[in-house]
């Protein structure tokens, strides 16, 4: 089963409030998430996915989105999207086969992800100036490959097992 949300009318039974002004949406769930948003308005996105078959799928148009994911559990994947400068994203997975994809295209984007356990990668590209990253591993599998255009700063911190980094910065 998985739940695609594209609209507002869609939302329920998730939770929507507003804070200062801005959609604000909450989610909870073990079944695979679909998000996109074409809203004018930026949004806040939390999503928390506990154990068994969480993967999360997150689409974001425009400017200052942001998103805050907490996957724990079994087979972790998150594939993302933010288009549209000043988005930020802060991805935690906990557990088993960890795998985040993220394209951030525009400027002053920011990234955060942090893995603890199994599987492990992590693939990120950030397109265009001022973006940053910082990327947190710790276990197993341990991958990065991060691509990032123009003016950009990265932290990577990886503490043991079959750590590789690919860092391309133009």
């Amino acid at each position: 089963m998985q739940v695609k949300i594209k609209n507002w009318l869609r939302l329920f039974p998730y939770l929507i409030t507003s804070i200062l002004g801005l959609p604000f949406l909450t989610c909870a769930s073990d079944i695979p998430i679909e998000f996109e948003t074409e809203l004018s308005l930026p949004l806040q996105l939390l999503l928390e996915q506990g154990r068994h078959n969480n993967q999360a799928y997150l689409l974001q148009y425009g400017a200052r989105n942001s998103a805050v994911l907490l996957q724990s559990g079994l087979k972790n994947q998150l594939v993302s999207q933010q288009l549209g400068q000043e988005n930020q994203l802060s991805v935690a997975q906990v557990g088993m086969k960890n795998q985040v994809s993220l394209t951030q295209w525009s400027a002053k984007n920011s990234a955060k992800v942090q893995q603890y356990g199994t599987g492990n990668q992590v693939r990120l590209l950030q397109a265009n100036q001022e973006n940053q990253t910082n990327i947190s591993q710790f276990g197993d599998g341990n991958q990065v490959r991060l691509q990032q255009f123009g003016g950009a700063r990265f932290s990577v911190e990886q503490l043991s097992d079959h750590a590789t980094i690919f860092i391309m910065q133009y």
